[in-house]
């Protein structure tokens, strides 16, 4: 990237956004809003290719395209369940619709054909891109901070404050480490160390084999934002 950024094109969306990305696949933009809508739009042009509308439920999490399907949660207002939906784009059409207990806040993340995600209830899913499930496990506690993925290791921190690392193979416990506040923010993974933000403001550096801290910086306020790291500097804002 240069120092200077050029506005190619610009569009507007129905609803707000959540703490979620846009995905990219071939020349297709896929974005998500909290009014229940996916959107698709042309990556050269901006023209919008295509829109969907849940209108009983908000996406939280950013959609996920596979091939000719997107893959995406519809958390269900005032009720304690997600649709995990299977849209078939180029055909138009809806081919799976899968009840899942608990909403579901955070990103999907990918490994080879499969999802792996959390719902707010705690549950952790990992389903292949035909719409079965390999397997679920349950921690029983509220759970919002996006996930991130490295050396066959799911983790993902609590409202409790814990920070979680799961076998994706068989959706074992590899350790649970209570570290202090919960954490909404979202986990970063960069050359073996997790580095995430929690409620009363700290960020960690948090060695990802074992999950012991390996050094803590007090921000002086609330983190909900994900760290970027490069390789020198980790780079995070907090509500103050």
């Amino acid at each position: 990237l240069s120092d200077s950024l050029v506005l190619k094109w610009e569009s507007d969306m129905h609803g707000s956004f959540p703490n979620s990305s846009v995905s990219i696949y071939e020349n297709l933009v896929f974005i998500n809003d909290l009014s229940g809508r996916i959107y698709c739009f042309n990556i050269e042009t901006g023209k919008q290719v295509g829109k969907l509308k849940y209108s009983k439920g908000a996406v939280y999490s950013t959609p996920v395209p596979f091939r000719s399907i997107v893959i995406f949660p519809v958390a269900r207002e005032n009720e304690n369940y997600t649709e995990l939906i299977y849209y078939d784009y180029q055909n138009a059409k809806e081919i799976e619709l899968i009840e899942i207990p608990g909403r579901v806040l955070t990103n999907l993340l990918t490994l080879d054909d499969e999802l792996i995600f959390t719902t707010e209830i705690g549950a952790v899913y990992r389903y292949n891109n035909l719409g079965a499930k390999i397997w679920e496990t349950h921690t029983s506690v509220p759970t919002r901070c996006n996930p991130a993925l490295q050396n066959n290791l799911f983790v993902f921190g609590n409202d409790k404050g814990e920070i979680i690392a799961i076998d994706v193979s068989n959706g074992d416990s590899i350790y649970v480490k209570q570290i202090g506040d919960g954490f909404q923010s979202g986990i970063t993974i960069q050359e073996n160390i997790i580095y995430c933000g929690n409620e009363n403001g700290n960020l960690y550096a948090i060695n990802l084999d074992n999950g012991e801290i390996i050094w803590q910086f007090n921000s002086g306020a609330r983190i909900l934002m994900t760290p970027a790291v490069d390789s020198e500097n980790v780079y995070v804002g907090n509500l103050k």
